[in-house]
Parts: structure tokens; C-alpha cells; sequence
């Protein structure tokens, strides 16, 4: 293997890689992409929340029960429901921009160590967690995965639901 000196930089504590910032406590996102979403004021059209939604699934990898906060966002996306926005959008919104700050970490993972996925179904959502233990006992969280019930799906009973959920995971 050959290294081009001019390219290689040693000795860092961090260092950026595709809009996550990676360092000695694992993978962080880029603070530049939180304060855009920070920064963002209410959607007043329909093309608006696309754009919303499209800056803050960059973060759906680093928090949970992502699908449920924003479901009165995706729900608007249809072009069959007509813009409206109205309280329960605005309390999502809002709700998006509180967890914002809490300086998620995801943690790298480790091929040596016992790896556990979780799942759940919502009555309108599937989420699935990637877990690995340490040697203390306590879970460090590698990756958190949504995704939104087709309508067909949300029609399913919750048992089957939850099924579902653990096949996706």
C-alpha cells in the first residue's frame, strides 16, 4: 500500500467524514445541518415541509421514536391531504427542534462484542435499534431506523404489525 503524504493528516482527535463528525466517543453529526433545521421557520406551503423533512431524516440514525415525533409532518406530504398547518405540526416541529441540542452520539461499532436489534411498530410506524453491550452491562447504541406504514400496512393488526417490525429490523 502506498500513501501520498500530501493527502494523509495524522494525529487527529476528530475528523469529518460524509456530514458526520467521527472522534473518540463515536459518530456525531455535523453542527451545521442541526442549526439549519434550528434556524428553519414553519412551513407556509406545501414544498416547504418536503424540505423540512429532507434536512432532518440526515438525524433519523440518531434519535429514537423519530417516526412518531414526525408524523403529522409526513402525514402532509400526500397530495391528497391539503396543506394545513395546525397544531399537531407545529407541536412536531417544535418538538424537533427540543431534541435537536441533546448532542446525539451513535457509537462505532465493534465485531467482537454481542450485537442485540430491537424493534417496535406504532400505529403508524416501524423503528428498529442496534444495540451492542459493553463491559459494563449498559447498551451503547450504534444505529436507531424508521420508516413510515404504507397505508395498506397501517390497516394490519398490531400483532402482524409487530411482525413486520421484526422482519425490517
Amino acid at each position: 500500500m502506498t500513501l501520498d503524504a500530501k493527502k494523509c493528516i495524522f494525529g487527529q482527535t476528530f475528523f469529518k467524514f460524509l456530514s458526520h463528525i467521527i472522534d473518540g466517543q463515536g459518530i456525531h453529526p455535523v453542527p451545521d445541518k442541526i442549526t439549519v433545521i434550528e434556524n428553519y421557520q414553519p412551513p407556509t406551503n406545501r414544498k416547504e415541509p418536503k424540505q423540512l423533512l429532507g434536512m432532518a431524516n440526515y438525524l433519523a440514525r440518531f434519535f429514537p421514536n423519530y417516526s412518531d415525533i414526525l408524523f403529522p409532518l409526513t402525514s402532509m406530504l400526500s397530495n391528497k391531504v391539503t396543506f394545513v398547518w395546525e397544531a399537531p405540526q407545529e407541536a412536531a416541529f417544535q418538538k424537533l427542534k427540543k431534541i435537536l441540542p441533546l448532542d446525539p452520539v451513535l457509537m462505532i461499532i465493534n465485531p467482537g462484542k454481542e450485537t442485540i436489534v430491537t424493534t417496535d411498530a406504532s400505529s403508524y410506524g416501524l423503528g428498529a435499534t442496534i444495540c451492542q453491550k459493553q463491559a459494563d452491562g449498559r447498551r451503547s447504541v450504534i444505529a436507531y431506523a424508521y420508516r413510515t406504514l404504507t397505508p395498506t400496512e397501517g390497516r394490519y393488526a398490531q400483532i402482524k404489525k409487530e411482525a413486520l417490525a421484526v422482519v425490517w429490523g
